[in-house]
């Protein structure tokens, strides 16, 4: 990989490199040496700038932030360092991880979205710079760019990492998540963050496969790739169910937006009432109608939210894992302005539940579709056995 050129060679590598993808604001002046014998020694890692950081400006994607400087760093940055490994940079984010779009760049064509908000953290690893980056999803910002950009992206169970030092947005949905480029990564570097290295290793998973009440908004050839993976898997030995979602599934996307919206609304009065005029326009006219959410819409939210994280712990006694799409297409055009839809994350996102986007599959065009593998509140390790099983049948599987 890239990221094993030695000390300062690196970093100059890293700014040029960077110069087209524009991944990150900010890249480490020096690459210290490594420090040998801790658990993460010499790992370079790419830190979303919604996350504190003493070394580094942190912004949180706003003009508000520009030279904010904050005295210590994120809980999860702190304990990354701690564990030897080497913070190279910030990396990009929309404005308070919302919207418009950054600037950078999607390695895999560069006509097309990285996706957002964590856009820099996934582009970033999928072009080889760094080896690990921390993003954040609150609705669909691990999981959506890393089914866009072609690599591993991760949200654990919620609060499983610490959000201490991260840029509020909603406290109900904001979960810390990572990127790499396999599996094994991903377990090896939230072992350490957790301090959790026992691992729950599935010899043979239970696993469904889940169309979602969303289906008709994911495109026929998102559909084919999916189809084709449940196909290949059971093929490879696998015992794949497909299976319904309990009835007000259909809704959950509609509550979780109204509970995120609510707590942005809140989160970011602060900011609106003193510098509106930093502020995006379209975020801005987005905070305002937040203020016109009902307190007791945003509860009834909560209430819905809590009926249905009971309902689906019935679907997870049955299952180790629900295979889904983490994405409903392909990363769609620069030219369109958008980072894409959240609507095959969100749900999951405010059922508290791991996910994980594995990059197996392709669309027509050829660009990255990511599988989305779900697993059951606080059985991380279990999802990310059965992931590592299911990246190892494709690594295995014949061109």
């Amino acid at each position: 990989m890239s990221t094993s050129v030695a000390g300062d060679d690196y970093l100059d590598f890293l700014r040029r490199e960077d110069e087209v993808l524009m991944a990150f604001v900010h890249i480490a002046d020096e690459r210290p040496p490594v420090r040998e014998g801790l658990p993460l020694s010499g790992l370079s890692v790419g830190v979303k700038d919604l996350f504190d950081t003493a070394d580094f400006p942190s912004a949180y994607g706003s003009p508000i932030y520009r030279d904010h400087r904050p005295p210590t760093d994120a809980a999860v940055v702190g304990a990354l360092k701690a564990a030897g490994a080497f913070i190279a940079g910030k990396t990009t984010t929309t404005e308070f991880a919302t919207f418009p779009p950054t600037q950078t760049l999607n390695p895999r064509n560069h006509a097309h979205t990285p996706g957002g908000s964590s856009a820099g953290s996934a582009s970033a690893v999928a072009a080889g710079l760094i080896d690990i980056a921390l993003g954040s999803q609150t609705k669909g910002s691990v999981i959506r760019p890393a089914s866009f950009c072609g690599v591993v992206g991760f949200k654990p169970s919620f609060n499983r990492l610490s959000r201490s030092g991260v840029k509020m947005l909603a406290e109900s949905l904001d979960t810390v998540g990572l990127f790499a480029n396999q599996v094994a990564e991903v377990e090896r570097v939230y072992a350490v963050l957790t301090r959790d290295e026992a691992k729950e290793e599935i010899a043979a998973p239970r696993i469904a496969f889940t169309r979602t009440p969303q289906w008709d908004e994911v495109s026929l050839d998102v559909q084919d790739a999916l189809l084709g993976a449940v196909a290949f898997l059971r093929g490879a030995g696998l015992s794949v169910d497909e299976i319904e979602m309990p009835a007000a599934f259909e809704s959950l996307p509609e509550q979780a937006a109204i509970i995120h919206d609510f707590e942005a609304g809140r989160s970011l009065l602060p900011e609106l009432l003193n510098a509106r005029d930093k502020i995006e326009p379209s975020l801005a006219a987005a905070l305002d109608a937040a203020q016109e959410i009902p307190g007791h819409v945003h509860s009834a939210a909560l209430m819905f939210l809590s009926r249905m994280r009971s309902a689906i712990a019935e679907v997870f006694a049955r299952y180790d894992v629900v295979l889904c799409a983490a994405a409903p297409n392909e990363p769609p055009p620069l030219s369109e302005g958008t980072t894409g839809s959240p609507i095959m994350n969100i749900s999951w996102t405010a059922l508290h539940l791991p996910c994980i986007s594995l990059p197996v599959l392709s669309g027509r065009s050829g660009l990255p579709v990511g599988l989305q593998i779900v697993g059951g509140a606080y059985r991380d390790h279990a999802l990310l056995s059965t992931a590592r099983k299911i990246e190892g049948l494709y690594a295995g599987k014949s061109v």
